[in-house]
């Protein structure tokens, strides 16, 4: 099933959180199951693996969790270790992580696969992030997915770890993604709204959806993140390090 974007009403082609909460509530009256990957059942219709890569902003992961959670709706929350623009263990993200955690919602690891740090076994390197990422959220972790996978020297959906679901092991769903602020599929408010189908393998970037300006471009979205992201950085450094001085005003600019 493919939408043109001509057939896709305003209101379901943009990205916001009124959109997002559209979206669930058209799933909802479809009668989808939103389950976790460890959940799967083969023959389950109108099953979705929803699932979040926090690649750039917990807070704006967190926004979604909360929609989700006032619609009794669970996803996996996939966190990076090793994201360049948020550390999941500072002080900050580590609380927003935990109430994501808190509201029902799954924690995964969103493994960096094209990064090696040593010749160590690529499986040994996720096994260690996962046990990391569970003791310091206080969850267990039991799926993994592979962040920029087209960059990877190794074939994600050849690696297997012990107690970890790899989020490429679902071929009976169709894998349907916003990577980019695009819609491949038209609108997913029609989407689920037709229920034509059956299973569904959703990627959703809480990045694109955490706002109310459905005209704002992905490079905006980025500029809101990093300041949000820097934002807390700085709240931390002007709470512990007396040097620091007084709060600096961020703002990003493009060259």
């Amino acid at each position: 099933m493919a939408l043109s974007l001509d057939e896709v009403p305003p209101e379901d082609a943009c990205f916001t959180r009124d959109a997002y909460r559209s979206m669930l509530d058209a799933a909802l009256a479809s009668g989808y199951r939103f389950v976790a990957y460890t959940e799967t059942e083969p023959d389950a219709e109108r099953t979705c693996l929803l699932r979040h890569d926090v690649d750039v902003d917990p807070e704006a992961a967190l926004e979604l969790a909360r929609i989700e959670h006032e619609r009794g709706v669970s996803a996996t929350f996939f966190v990076m270790t090793r994201s360049p623009v948020y550390n999941a263990f500072g002080r900050a993200n580590q609380t927003l992580l935990r109430e994501i955690a808190s509201l029902g919602h799954w924690i995964g690891l969103h493994f960096d696969v094209a990064f090696r740090p040593d010749d160590a076994p690529i499986q040994e390197w996720i096994a260690r992030e996962a046990d990391v990422l569970a003791s310091m959220l206080g969850t267990a972790i039991e799926a993994v997915s592979f962040h920029q996978p087209m960059l990877s020297e190794v074939n994600p959906s050849e690696i297997r770890v012990e107690g970890l679901v790899s989020a490429f092991d679902f071929p009976g769903f169709v894998y349907l993604s916003d990577a980019n602020k695009a819609l491949r599929e038209g609108s997913f408010i029609r989407l689920f709204r037709d229920a034509t189908i059956p299973r569904i393998h959703l990627c959703i970037h809480p990045i694109w959806w955490a706002t109310d300006d459905a005209s704002a471009d992905p490079m905006d979205l980025w500029d809101r993140a990093l300041e949000r992201t820097l934002g807390r950085a700085q709240a931390q450094i002007v709470a512990t390090e007396r040097a620091f001085g007084t709060t600096r005003r961020i703002s990003i600019s493009r060259d």
